[in-house]
């Protein structure tokens, strides 16, 4: 996946990367190794982020039609906690939904964690 490299390029010293298989990675956050972000291709027009809800056990399925548009959307995600002074910054219900009325670029799904 071309994700691996693109990633591991603006994670800096927050997230280490690791690639599971061809098709799946897992961003796990160095400060909090329970906070993780896990991505696998399905096919090339099938990228699926599992991304963790603050204070809770649920996580959301985003569903994205490239690994580009995956990509754009993990970027402001982890640039977006690089800037901030919260280490354990994860998505509330709030944001999942403002995320989703504003980006048509995937399908979000909550559901409880593996």
């Amino acid at each position: 996946m071309i994700l691996v490299n693109m990633l591991r390029y603006i994670t800096k010293n927050k997230w280490n990367v690791v690639q599971l298989s061809p098709n799946s990675l897992r961003l796990v956050k160095r400060m909090n190794t329970n906070t993780y972000i896990h991505i696998t291709k399905n096919t090339p027009t099938d990228v699926v982020a599992s991304i963790p809800i603050l204070n809770n056990s649920d996580r959301c399925r985003l569903r994205f039609g490239c690994e580009m548009h995956a990509y754009e959307y993990l970027e402001n995600y982890i640039l977006d906690d690089t800037g901030s002074n919260n280490n354990d910054k994860e998505f509330s219900d709030d944001s999942i939904t403002e995320h989703v009325g504003m980006k048509r670029k995937y399908h979000a799904i909550m559901y409880n964690k593996e």
